[in-house]
């Protein structure tokens, strides 16, 4: 019989849906791979915001840099659903 697998959930994308979805479950205790097809993104630090704005080339997501009416209710759910990430955004000063 084979073993575990490394991961029990496979989420296609990294954008916000995606990353969210691979958060929540992880959150349940899963193991998450979250798959991206536009490359690495840019690195973690206190300064990634600005950095992801300027360098991070997405040709998959061309909505990336629009504003979206969307985004309150994006924010909402993620203030009701992941906390934490509410908690890192507002220390790190995007939100």
């Amino acid at each position: 019989m084979p073993g575990r697998p490394e991961q029990d959930v496979i989420v296609i994308g990294g954008g916000p849906v995606g990353l969210a979805t691979a958060m929540s479950l992880a959150g349940q205790g899963l193991r998450v791979t979250v798959l991206e097809r536009d490359g690495e993104a840019v690195a973690a630090g206190p300064d990634v915001a600005e950095r992801a704005w300027g360098q991070w080339h997405r040709p998959g997501v061309s909505q990336f840099r629009q504003p979206h009416i969307l985004l309150p209710v994006g924010a909402a759910l993620l203030r009701e659903r992941l906390p934490r990430v509410v908690e890192a955004l507002e220390a790190a000063g995007p939100l």
